[in-house]
C-alpha cells in the first residue's frame, strides 16, 4: 500500500552533500559538532531542570544501569482507524513492570474525533500538540489554539499537554521560543541523524536549551551556536534508524515506507534488518533511546477501501517482539522518557519509579458520566454534525468548528450546556452534564494550572461552558470500533469517516521527508523488465512549464508556481533545493511521479489552469474532492464541496431555493454516483437526499441491476448505500401508511360504530388515495 507519491524519497540520503554557506562552508551531517558550536558545563547544568546535550546516560549512570527505551509516537488526526493501527502493535504488550504500554499522540485537529482523544488520554496515553490545521513553521495561534480546543472539547487538562512536534518537522528558533512562552515542557521536532557508532553522532539524550540547540544545525535557521537559549525547556531528538549506507541511509518517520540500502523498492526484510541493527547499536552502546515515529494511517487495517499492509504490520510486530526479548527494554511515551531523564534511577529501581507505574482511574462502571471511559459514557456523547468533519464530544458542541482564530467557539443552543473540565477535577472524574466532580478522596485529587495562551499572552484556565453558556447536541452514541490498551470498546465515529486521505497524504510525505529536507522531486525510478513502457504526453503540456507530473504513464508539463500557489503539499515539495544531477528529467524539468489516476490529474490540472463556471460532470466534482483533499488544493476542494452542498442542502428553506442541476451536469446515473461519492468521502449531509432521490427515481429491481452510464459502465450503489436505502424506504412507507391512513381504522372513525356502517364512505375515501401517488418527501406543499 502506497499513500505518498512515489517521487518522494528520504531526503536523508542528501545529508552528506548538504553544505552550509556560512562559517567556512561546514560540510557533513545536519548536526556536526562544528556546525553546532555547542558547549555546556555539566557542573553548572544539573538535573532535574537542566541537562547538557550528551551521548552519555544522564545522572552519571553507566550504560549497564540504564534501560533501553523505545519511544512510540503517532502524528496527525485521531480517528478510530488510526487508534486501531496503534493498538495492533501495542495493545497486547506490557513493560517489564507488568504495566500496559503508553505512547505519545501528537494531535492535529482537522478530522479529529475529540471523544477519542479523551478516551485515549484517560487510558493513560500522552496527548501532545501538532497544531490545529497541520501547518509547518506554525504561528502562535496554531500552537495555542490546539491547546485551547483540546482542553475545551476533549477535556485534556492544560498542564497535561506538555509536548509539541512541528508538522513536516518544519520549525525555527522562533518556534521554540513560542513553545517556551506557552509553557510547553518539550519539543520533539529535531532529528538525530548520525549513527551512534559514529564518533560525531548527534544522538544525544534529551537535553535542555539552556545552552542552545545541538541538533539540526545545518538545516534549521537561527539555532545552534548557543541559540536559542531557553533555560529549562527540553528537546527530545527523534532518533533515526540507519541502513547499510550508514549516515547516508537514515530513516526517521515511518521507516517501513522507505526503500533500504539504495534500492528502489521497499523490502520488509531489509527494513527489519536495519531496524534490528540500529537497535543493537544503541543497546550495546550508551543506550540512547530509539524511536518508532509513526503516521498510523499507513498501517491501518480498518480504513475502508484500502488493502491492509499485512506484511509491514507483521514486520513491525516482529521487530517489537524481538526487541522485548532483550533485557531491560521499555516501550514508553515521550512524557515517560523525560520523567526518567529528569530523575534517572538505575534498573533496580524502575519497578517502583512513579513515571513508569500503571495508571488506571478507579471509576465504578455503574457511574453514568461522559468521562472518557466507554463503560461510563455509553449513550452520553454529543454528535457535532459539521459537514466537513463531524465529531463526538462529551463537552458540548460548538456552534462552528474550532479554528486558530476562534479555537473555543460558543456552545450551540440546541440542548442544555455542558460544563467544560474545571481546574480542580481530573478528566475521568468529571461529569460534564451535571457539572459535578465525583472524586471524593485524595487519591484522585487534581489541580490544573493556567497557561499564557490567550490573546496578548493572557493566562487561560479550563472550566465553564466555553464562550457563552448555551447548549450541546446529545445525539446517541456511535458504534464501537476500537479498544484502548486492554480496555473495553470505545465509542467512535464509524470506520472511514470523512476524507482523511489528507491525513494519509501528509503522513506519507512526512515519513519520507526524513531529517535533512522536506521533500525532493526528481528521484530516479527504476523499472523492472527489459522493455520499459514509454510515457504518453497529455494535452496539458505548457512549453514554458518547469515541472512534469506523471500518473499512470501519462505526463503533464505544468508550472511549479501554479501548483504551489494552490496546494500547500506542492508548495512544501518545491521549497526544497533539488540535487544537481542524477534526477529524472524531461525537457530539462524534474519528473514528479504520482500514484493518482491520469484522469483525476487531468481534471484537477485543467481546473487550475482553465477555470470553468458552468455545471460540471460528477466525475470532475469527485476528482476535485479526492485530489483537493489529498494535495490540500483548497480552491478545487472548496468548489467541489460547494457544488455538492448547493444541490443537496440540509435546510428546507435552502432546498426550496435550489435551481436543481445548475452546478452539476445531469446524467442517467448521477444520483447513484453522488451517493457513492458521499459515502466514500463520508460527506454525511449529502447522503440522505441522494439516497432519497435514488428511491424515488428507481425501483428496487432497477437499483440492484444498476444504471448504465454514457460510457456503458454500470453504476450500482455501494453495499452500505443499498442497505441504507432499502431500510429507509421500508420505514418511510410504514410511516406514510401510519400517518395518512390511520383514520381508516375503526377506532379512528367517531361517527361509525362499525366498518360496515360506513363501507360506502370508506370506499369513496379509499378511491381518492389508490393507487398511491409517487411520494416525494421534499416536494413543496403548494405543488
Amino acid at each position: 500500500m502506497v499513500f505518498a507519491p512515489s517521487f518522494v524519497f528520504s531526503a536523508l540520503a542528501l545529508v552528506p552533500i548538504l553544505v552550509a554557506a556560512q562559517d567556512g562552508g561546514i560540510t557533513g551531517p545536519t548536526s556536526s559538532p562544528a556546525a553546532a558550536g555547542y558547549s555546556c558545563d555539566p557542573s553548572q547544568c544539573k538535573l532535574p531542570n537542566c541537562n547538557c546535550a550528551s551521548t552519555s546516560p544522564p545522572g552519571g549512570l553507566s550504560p549497564s544501569e540504564v534501560p533501553q527505551f523505545i519511544v512510540y509516537t503517532a502524528d496527525d488526526a485521531v480517528q478510530s482507524y488510526t487508534l486501531d493501527s496503534v493498538n495492533q502493535f501495542l495493545a497486547q504488550r506490557k513493560n517489564p513492570n507488568g504495566c500496559p504500554i503508553k505512547m505519545t499522540y501528537f494531535t492535529s485537529l482537522n478530522y479529529t474525533n475529540y471523544t477519542l482523544v479523551t478516551d485515549w488520554f484517560v487510558a493513560g496515553n500522552e496527548i501532545a500538540d501538532h497544531t490545529m490545521t497541520h501547518v509547518g513553521t506554525p504561528p502562535a495561534d496554531e500552537i495555542n489554539g490546539n491547546l485551547i480546543a483540546l482542553n475545551a472539547l476533549a477535556g485534556i487538562p492544560l498542564e497535561a499537554i506538555k509536548g509539541f512536534r512541528a508538522p513536516f518537522l518544519n520549525y525555527t528558533g522562533e518556534t521554540l521560543k513560542l513553545l517556551a512562552a506557552a509553557e510547553f515542557t518539550y519539543d520533539s521536532s529535531s532529528a538525530a541523524s548520525v549513527p551512534v557508532t559514529d564518533p560525531g553522532t548527534d544522538a544525544f539524550w534529551p537535553y535542555t536549551l539552556d545552552n542552545g540547540m545541538a541538533n539540526d544545525c545545518l538545516e534549521v535557521d537561527d539555532i545552534c551556536k548557543g541559540q536559542p537559549k531557553i533555560p529549562g525547556f527540553w528537546e527530545i531528538p527523534m532518533y533515526a534508524f540507519f541502513d547499510e549506507l550508514g549516515a547516508a541511509g537514515p530513516h526517521l518517520m515511518d521507516p517501513w515506507l522507505d526503500a533500504a540500502n539504495g534500492a528502489s523498492t521497499v523490502n520488509n526484510t531489509a527494513t527489519l534488518d536495519y531496524m534490528q541493527n540500529t537497535f543493537t547499536a544503541h543497546y550495546t552502546g550508551n543506550r540512547q533511546p530509539i524511536g518508532l515515529y509513526t503516521h498510523p494511517i499507513h498501517t491501518s487495517t480498518t480504513y475502508p477501501g484500502v488493502v491492509p499492509p499485512n506484511g509491514t504490520i507483521a514486520m513491525i510486530n516482529q521487530f517489537l517482539d524481538w526487541a522485548q526479548t532483550q533485557q531491560d527494554v521499555w516501550i514508553v511515551s515521550n512524557e515517560q522518557l523525560l520523567s526518567w531523564v529528569q530523575n534517572p534511577v538505575p534498573l533496580s529501581q524502575l519497578d517502583t519509579f512513579d513515571g513508569l507505574k500503571c495508571s488506571t482511574p478507579q471509576v465504578s462502571s455503574t457511574e453514568k458520566i461522559c468521562n472518557g471511559i466507554p463503560a461510563n459514557e455509553a449513550g452520553l456523547l454529543g454528535l457535532c454534525d459539521f459537514s466537513d468533519f463531524p465529531f463526538y464530544t462529551c463537552y458540548g458542541c460548538p456552534e462552528e468548528p474550532p479554528t486558530p482564530s476562534n479555537p473555543n467557539p460558543v456552545q450551540t443552543s440546541i440542548a442544555p450546556a455542558r460544563f467544560r473540565l474545571p481546574t480542580n477535577c481530573s478528566t475521568p472524574f468529571w461529569d460534564p452534564i451535571a457539572g459535578n466532580c465525583i472524586c471524593t478522596s485524595s487519591t484522585c485529587a487534581f489541580t490544573d494550572g493556567s497557561r499564557p495562551i490567550g490573546p496578548n499572552n493572557a493566562s487561560l484556565t479550563g472550566g465553564g461552558t466555553g464562550g457563552s453558556p448555551a447548549g450541546a447536541s446529545t445525539s446517541s452514541s456511535p458504534t464501537n470500533s476500537f479498544k484502548p490498551f486492554n480496555a473495553a470498546p470505545l465509542n467512535a465515529l464509524p470506520s472511514g469517516i470523512w476524507p482523511t486521505i489528507l491525513i494519509g497524504c501528509v503522513g506519507a510525505f512526512l515519513g519520507a521527508f526524513g531529517v535533512a529536507a522536506r521533500v525532493t522531486s526528481g528521484a530516479k525510478r527504476k523499472r523492472g523488465g527489459s522493455s520499459p513502457v514509454l510515457p504518453v504526453r497529455s494535452d496539458i503540456w505548457f512549453h514554458d512549464g518547469n515541472v512534469v507530473l506523471q500518473a499512470e504513464g501519462t505526463q503533464f508539463k505544468a508550472h511549479q508556481s501554479i501548483l504551489a500557489a494552490n496546494s500547500t503539499i506542492f508548495a512544501d515539495m518545491f521549497s526544497v533545493p533539488q540535487p544537481a544531477s542524477g534526477g529524472e528529467l524531461v525537457e530539462g524539468c524534474p519528473v514528479v511521479h504520482l500514484t493518482d489516476t491520469a484522469a483525476d490529474v487531468t481534471i484537477v490540472l485543467d481546473a487550475l489552469c482553465k477555470r470553468k463556471t458552468e455545471s460540471l460532470p460528477i466525475n470532475i466534482i469527485a476528482a476535485f474532492i479526492r485530489l483537493g483533499q489529498k494535495y490540500q488544493i483548497d480552491a478545487v476542494l472548496k468548489e467541489g464541496l460547494e457544488r455538492l452542498h448547493y444541490e443537496f442542502p440540509t435546510e428546507l428553506d435552502e432546498f426550496d431555493e435550489v435551481n436543481h442541476w445548475s452546478t452539476i451536469t445531469p446524467s442517467d446515473s448521477l444520483l447513484i454516483d453522488i451517493a457513492n461519492l458521499a459515502r466514500e468521502q463520508n460527506l454525511l449531509s449529502v447522503l440522505p437526499l441522494a439516497l432519497h432521490g435514488c428511491s424515488v427515481k428507481w425501483d428496487a429491481r432497477k437499483l440492484t441491476e444498476g444504471i448504465k452510464r454514457e460510457d456503458q459502465t454500470v453504476a450500482t450503489l455501494l453495499p452500505m448505500n443499498e442497505r441504507a436505502l432499502f431500510i429507509a424506504s421500508h420505514d418511510r412507507l410504514v410511516l406514510q401508511a401510519d400517518t395518512t391512513f390511520l383514520w381508516f381504522k375503526e377506532t379512528g372513525v367517531n361517527r361509525c360504530s362499525t366498518r360496515i356502517a360506513c363501507s360506502e364512505a370508506i370506499q369513496q375515501q379509499t378511491a381518492a388515495f389508490f393507487p398511491v401517488p409517487r411520494w416525494h418527501g421534499l416536494s413543496r406543499w403548494d405543488k
